[in-house]
């Protein structure tokens, strides 16, 4: 961060019963970026809250972090204390509302974006948060990266993974000039790359045709260069999922494994439905999901029932001993990515248009049909999803960032994400999620997120048996 930022925090904390709290644990993670109104995510959980002075809704406090302006740049601005912020309120009411702390330049340390829907409806909520949000939306910014300029450890002496998923609907199309922009390995070592694409080089109808994906495995290839090696890829009718690593690290890759369901017509064509990777890196298993579910406006039965097929119809690993159990439960780690077509709640286009006209892009997330079948249980229960803090993905203009208009006009909506679940808490940390705004070539922007991925490996590492996977013995 330059010496000319300020650092402001939001801070919201949430309600929870005194008689949960059994250590002094306190954790700290701040997710930091050195661009300008870049959002920034803070924990801080205060264990043992009476042994510390603290009352009992303080467990856990949730903090955004907000580069500011210059306007306080020679001002003495020391952190204040949040236990006295906390004890200041005149009641409960009060000392749950947000709080203000504001810190000198370079002062937090690197840490991680939180994932939290209590969190996400608490922004949707907010108006005087948003006001600082805002600029994320917007399309004339640039998009965020983390990790740039980074180098890789050796392999041994890692504890965590740098991954990165990407989902992208390529409207049938073979971008060749921007996919560099979207891996970016020129400037960015990911250990992990996952790339999940929809409706890849060509439409739906033309892949029952040729299905074949070589092109886009060969050109993805190229971009990365030698340093990478394409690991694993699935295809069925136009989806198409790779997983990549750096050189180093596929002689941990093993117990590979791969399936597809579909879930068109009577869930049969492969015009809609799900391919499927697993495989353990190390000593932890991981399964790597792309989904197209149906589309249509108003059309999230069928996109919930496409939901529950593939979760329920995946065999993977194919050499499981307990088949009979949850795929969810199979894992440690767990990304689901893709087109999964839900859509902003609204009328008509124009009243989407007027929204995001007058900024108001928390009031279409009031809207996002994903959060609200999610809240229900209906979908992804069980996962967790990073704040949105950038513009729908779906529908712009192939090589301009403008949503479409005229007769091909649709509701724009957040159709591309990406989900993840983690076996044991804090095993996934989610450091960006994104979307790549400099990329065209389709009517949807690509989606990514990067991620630490808690991992071991040793030197004296044996590649293991295909029944001996991580997956199959977590429990």
């Amino acid at each position: 961060m330059s010496q000319a930022q300020q650092v402001q925090q939001i801070q919201i904390h949430s309600k929870q019963n005194h008689n949960d709290v059994n250590s002094n644990q306190t954790t700290n993670k701040t997710y930091h970026q050195e661009n300008n109104n870049v959002v920034r995510i803070d924990i801080q959980s205060y264990q043992n809250a009476e042994n510390d002075g603290l009352l009992n809704q303080t467990n856990p406090i949730q903090t955004i972090v907000i580069n500011q302006e210059e306007q306080q740049i020679n001002k003495e601005i020391n952190s204040i204390n949040i236990k006295d912020q906390l004890l200041s309120g005149s009641d409960e009411e009060e000392k749950q509302k947000e709080m203000l702390m504001f810190q000198k330049p370079g002062t937090i340390d690197k840490g991680y974006v939180l994932y939290s829907d209590k969190l996400m409806e608490h922004l949707i909520a907010d108006q005087e948060i948003q006001k600082d949000l805002i600029n994320q939306f917007k399309f004339e910014r640039e998009t965020i990266w983390c990790f740039e300029n980074e180098k890789n450890q050796s392999i041994t002496q890692l504890e965590q993974l740098k991954v990165l998923c990407i989902t992208w609907n390529m409207h049938g199309s073979m971008p060749q000039l921007c996919t560099n922009k979207l891996l970016r390995s020129d400037k960015i070592e990911h250990h992990v790359i996952v790339v999940s694409s929809q409706e890849c080089l060509r439409s739906i109808p033309m892949s029952i045709f040729c299905e074949s994906k070589q092109k886009w495995e060969a050109h993805l290839s190229n971009v990365l260069g030698n340093k990478y090696e394409l690991v694993k890829s699935v295809s069925m009718n136009a989806l198409h999922l790779g997983v990549f690593m750096v050189k180093d690290l596929v002689k941990y890759a093993t117990a590979i494994s791969i399936d597809q369901k579909a879930t068109g017509v009577m869930n049969l064509f492969g015009n809609k439905g799900g391919v499927a990777i697993s495989m353990d890196i190390g000593d932890k298993s991981y399964l790597f999901i792309n989904s197209h579910f149906s589309s249509g406006q108003n059309n999230n039965e069928r996109r919930n029932q496409d939901y529950q097929v593939i979760s329920q119809s995946l065999n993977l690993p194919k050499y499981c001993q307990n088949p009979n159990e949850s795929l969810f439960k199979r894992f440690h780690y767990i990304f689901w990515m893709g087109d999964f077509n839900y859509r902003i709640d609204a009328k008509n286009k124009e009243e989407v248009d007027e929204l995001i006209k007058s900024n108001k892009y928390f009031d279409l997330l009031k809207r996002d049909q994903l959060m609200a079948q999610k809240k229900i249980g209906q979908v992804f229960s069980d996962f967790q999803e990073g704040l949105i803090l950038f513009p729908p993905s779906y529908r712009v203009l192939d090589e301009q960032n403008k949503f479409t208009d005229g007769s091909d006009a649709r509701i724009p909506g957040w159709t591309d994400r990406i989900l993840f679940k983690q076996k044991i808490p804090d095993t996934i940390k989610l450091l960006n999620y994104e979307s790549a705004l400099d990329v065209f070539g389709s009517d949807h922007r690509p989606v990514f997120a990067q991620f630490l991925v808690k991992a071991k490996f040793t030197e004296t590492f044996q590649p293991v048996i295909v029944r001996g996977s991580a997956a199959c013995n977590i429990f």
